[in-house]
């Protein structure tokens, strides 16, 4: 009998030692991490998914510093945020009420080493929505709200959004924007533009970058750049107005065959080509200009150039 107890409390003891083992095995890789987070003071990654409700038409102000965002529209009054809230940030901050969410990741003050997040934000389709980022990109898809605020200073922004006023403000990243909100501001120092718009009033400047643009539609357009090239393809809607400025950037404007409009151009030591009307040289000087009336004359576009190149052409 003692033989027999002795038996089986050796193996009694065996399985204990082999699930004691098996959860030391399981258990390992989790202690690690933990140890490695305390040595380096750093919160490891979390995933995350968070849901709370958000009016149709309100707003949601989102603030990630690196990574990425997307945000896209859905047919509900909810406000979802999925995704990794990068490894050394302190938390994911939410706060507000079903009028106004603001969702940002927070870090340390001493940032050095955080690892970027990557958030998936879905909002109502007639929400408003701020998004402020440094290195983070942001894509966008399908919003619309009363605001669309998009800024990144090195992040890209790429956009297919609507709505009543839409944002895209960067310092060297790019954009790429199409949208049909009514009204367009677009700011780049030295990333690069490319547009297309279907809205009545657009601003579009840039430092160094160029800008690439489409607007069939204006009411009003100004355009401006430093030393970036651009090309604007675009067209009045009856007495609008289109103003186009740059310094050593070269011009390269496209217009409807059926413009109604007053065109004129004038450049200092640029040159100035057109597929319409006469380029006027000054006597003494480089300086040129150049006007011409299309159809009624009912609109107006104006071109100024400082020593860049200007073209302006038939689509």
């Amino acid at each position: 009998m003692s033989q027999h107890k002795s038996a089986a409390g050796s193996v009694a003891t065996d399985e204990r030692t082999a699930h004691a083992a098996a959860l030391a095995r399981w258990a390992a890789p989790l202690v690690l991490t933990a140890l490695a987070a305390l040595a380096t003071g750093r919160a490891a990654a979390e995933d995350v998914e968070h849901s709370m409700a958000l009016d149709d038409d309100g707003m949601v102000v989102i603030k990630v510093v690196k990574g990425e965002v997307r945000v896209e529209a859905w047919d509900r009054e909810e406000l979802l945020v999925r995704g990794e809230v990068g490894e050394g940030s302190d938390r994911l901050l939410m706060e507000g009420n079903s009028q106004r969410r603001e969702i940002e990741v927070k870090i340390p003050r001493n940032s050095r080493g955080v690892e970027g997040s990557e958030l998936e934000f879905f909002v109502p389709a007639g929400a408003s929505v701020v998004v402020e980022t440094t290195s983070a990109d942001i894509i966008a898809d399908g919003i619309g709200g009363e605001l669309v605020e998009l800024r990144a200073v090195s992040g890209d922004i790429e956009a297919d959004a609507g709505g009543e006023r839409l944002f895209a403000h960067t310092v060297s990243g790019d954009v790429e924007l199409e949208s049909n909100a009514r009204r367009v501001d677009i700011n780049s120092v030295s990333g690069d533009i490319d547009a297309r718009l279907a809205g009545e009033e657009v601003d579009a400047n840039t430092v160094s970058g160029e800008l690439l643009l489409i607007a069939r539609s204006l009411d009003r357009g100004h355009f401006e750049s430093v030393s970036g090239d651009m090309e604007l393809d675009v067209a009045l809607a009856g007495t609008g107005v289109i103003s186009v400025a740059s310094l050593s950037g070269d011009v390269d404007l496209i217009l409807p065959g059926d413009l109604s409009a007053t065109c004129e151009a004038e450049s200092f030591s640029g040159s100035i080509k057109s597929t319409r009307g006469q380029v006027e040289k000054a006597k003494y000087g480089p300086h040129k200009t150049l006007r011409f009336v299309s159809g009624d004359g009912s609109g107006r576009v104006q071109v100024e150039s400082f020593s860049g190149d200007v073209r302006i052409r038939e689509r």
